[in-house]
């Protein structure tokens, strides 16, 4: 009797374990899922996050302030020279014991002569004034001809202020330089002002050193009246 009923026992015993067993057995298959699908979750929920994530500011106290960043230095605009201040900054062509100045298209005629003519008289040479033109051909052969040696001596120690006869020719009347042709030379005395003494290019005839040069000589170095 004893030992019959210790058999049923056992039996309902094993028959609740495995009862027991097959729960736990579905709770980890349900669970194991849940994992899964966790898994196929996150990757997509992290991208989000990132998509979703503003760029942190940074610090105030690392960056200027903003109209401190935002000011520009005051810069002063350049002053645009005039054309009498261009040439008076460019320094004369010297040629051998001469000077060859290009002067200015405008200005005050009679504070350019007297500046030049003491910038001359500095350099221990007479002023004599130029006027050209660039569409003048005895002009461009004159200018070509100076460094020829019988040149070089005839403009022996003057001091020769070229200015465009276009630009001045309207402004000579009663200056004493007054001319109908070009080139023409004008004497100028250590205070600025015209002689009278003057030379054009009917003097020589062709445009030549030969012909050139010895009345070009008695004009520069010759008697003054």
């Amino acid at each position: 009797m004893g030992a019959r009923t210790l058999s049923g026992t056992s039996a309902r015993a094993a028959v609740r374990l495995l009862g027991a067993a097959t729960v736990m057995m579905r709770a980890m298959k349900r669970l194991s899922s849940v994992c899964g699908l966790a898994l196929l979750l996150l990757p997509a929920a992290c991208d989000e996050a990132k998509t979703d994530a503003k760029p942190v500011p940074k610090a105030a106290a690392a960056s200027k302030p903003a109209a401190e960043a935002d000011a520009k230095p005051a810069v002063d605009k350049p002053k645009t020279p005039t054309d009498a201040e261009l040439v008076a900054m460019k320094p004369g062509a010297e040629h051998e014991g001469f000077t060859v100045f290009e002067g200015p298209n405008d200005g005050d005629l009679d504070a350019i002569l007297a500046d030049h003519a003491a910038k001359a008289k500095a350099k221990g040479q007479t002023l004599h004034v130029e006027f050209w033109a660039d569409w003048c051909g005895p002009c461009k052969q004159l200018d070509a001809s100076l460094k020829d040696e019988r040149m070089v001596k005839a403009f022996a120690k003057t001091y020769i202020l070229r200015l465009n006869f276009d630009h001045w020719s309207p402004k000579l009347k009663g200056t004493k330089m007054e001319s109908s042709g070009i080139p023409v030379f004008f004497e100028i005395d250590e205070a600025g002002k015209p002689t009278g003494r003057t030379i054009g290019g009917g003097a020589w005839g062709e445009n030549t050193p030969e012909n050139m040069a010895p009345p070009l000589d008695g004009y520069f170095h010759g008697e003054r009246s």
